[in-house]
C-alpha cells in the first residue's frame, strides 16, 4: 500500500534479512525483514503515501543498489520469476 500498487503477494518469502532501525528517539532496534515477491496486477493514480513516496520501477541491479541494507540488496540480485 506505501507505493500504490494492488496485486498478489507470494505465500512464501524470497529470504530474510537483519537491520539495526533507527527510531526517532535515536536508538536503534534490531529488526527482522521478511521479504515477499508481489505480482503488480494495478498502479493506483492516487494513495495516502503518494505526498511523501516517490514510486519508481528499476531493473534488479539498479534497484540493489538503491537500497541501504547490503542483505536486502543481495536479495533482490537473487530474485528470479518462477518460469511457468
Amino acid at each position: 500500500e506505501e507505493a500504490g500498487v494492488i496485486g498478489t503477494i507470494a505465500p512464501a518469502p524470497l529470504g530474510r534479512y537483519v537491520y539495526d532501525k533507527i527510531l526517532r528517539s535515536g536508538a536503534a532496534v534490531r529488526t527482522e525483514v521478511a521479504v515477499f515477491p508481489m505480482v503488480v496486477s494495478e498502479e493506483l493514480a492516487e494513495w495516502p503515501e503518494a505526498s511523501v513516496r516517490t514510486r519508481r520501477w528499476f531493473s534488479l541491479t539498479e534497484a540493489a543498489a538503491q537500497v541501504d541494507e547490503p542483505d536486502l540488496g543481495v536479495l533482490i540480485l537473487g530474485f528470479r520469476v518462477p518460469a511457468i
